[in-house]
């Protein structure tokens, strides 16, 4: 006895549902489905959002409004968090082995290379580059 469940498209209603809608859940069956469902989806989704956005801008919270926008899902946080310190890393090794210098690579001359500096100070800015922290202008 097969346990997988039959779901029938939400979309055509005539064929098996061998997909899902990352946004609703919704089962369809192919690319048309997709589509078709697709803008429905988006375009429910985006209402809300506005719904959403308008009933906050309604309120009058500055705090909401400074606040920015939604954070990014953990997952996205992660990969982008990663992204930048592998950059990081190949910057700082590139500077340590006396190639590019901070500004270098956008056609600005640099004002102290990096191998310039202390080995302490030296450390301690790549970790605070490496932890988002800024201490003035780059």
């Amino acid at each position: 006895m097969n346990s997988a469940r039959f779901q029938v498209c939400r979309v055509c209603k005539e064929n098996e549902g061998r997909y899902t809608c990352p946004r609703c859940n919704a089962v369809y069956c192919s690319v048309r489905c997709y589509q078709e469902h697709n803008s429905e989806c988006f375009d429910a989704f985006a209402r809300a959002h506005i719904a959403d956005d308008e009933g906050d801008s309604g309120s009058g919270s500055a705090a909401a409004s400074a606040a920015g926008p939604p954070a990014l899902p953990p997952a996205h946080r992660r990969a982008l968090a990663e992204d930048t310190v592998e950059r990081l890393r190949d910057i700082a090794e590139a500077w340590g082995e006396g190639g590019a210098t901070p500004g270098a690579a956008d056609g600005r001359e640099a004002d102290t290379p990096l191998t310039a500096l202390p080995v302490d100070a030296r450390r301690s800015f790549l970790r605070d580059v490496a932890a988002g922290r800024g201490r003035g202008p780059l």
